[in-house]
């Protein structure tokens, strides 16, 4: 079974993409206002994806490498698994209700806590750095592996400022 990875804020769905060309079931998470268009990306991506797969192969060797690869991806996520992407509201705000949305994706994917998290480009307020840390320390399990990028704002000292003070990081 393929690992999985909580892509939080996922916006447009980009880093969502990425990790599933790598080998990961997404849970790909975002405010209500976001999860329109991440819908709409992720769709098209899979239909995009199923019509490449379902192309004839030619002698294009890099061609049929990267097919392969897809084909092995999509092996791995049989048909006794659940979808390769799930999309959960999730406004880190409101952490008891993000809470049970995620556990419930969590638990519809097999697993209690995700392989990975990421957070890339997800902090813009200041009020966002503590509800982030929040959420965080409530998704993470013993074997959780977190990667947080973003642009260099005052919001990103404040977040690290609050993961530092957490009993978890």
């Amino acid at each position: 079974s393929l690992p999985l990875a909580i892509d939080l804020g996922a916006g447009c769905g980009l880093t969502t993409i990425a990790l599933i060309m790598t080998g990961f079931k997404v849970i790909a998470t975002d405010k209500e206002c976001s999860i329109d268009i991440l819908n709409e990306n992720l769709s098209n991506f899979k239909s995009s994806l199923n019509d490449f797969l379902s192309m004839t192969p030619d002698q294009d060797t890099e061609q049929n490498i990267c097919r392969s690869y897809l084909h092995r991806i999509a092996a791995n996520a049989s048909q006794d698994e659940p979808e390769l992407i799930d999309v959960v509201n999730v406004d880190w705000t409101h952490l008891d209700e993000s809470k049970i949305n995620i556990s419930n994706s969590l638990l519809h994917q097999g697993h209690l806590y995700p392989d990975v998290i990421v957070c890339s480009d997800c902090l813009y307020a200041s009020s966002s750095a503590e509800a982030l840390v929040a959420t965080l320390e409530n998704l993470c399990g013993p074997n959780t592996i977190l990667y947080v990028c973003n642009q260099l704002r005052s919001v990103l000292d404040e977040f690290l400022s609050y993961t530092r003070q957490s009993p978890n990081y």
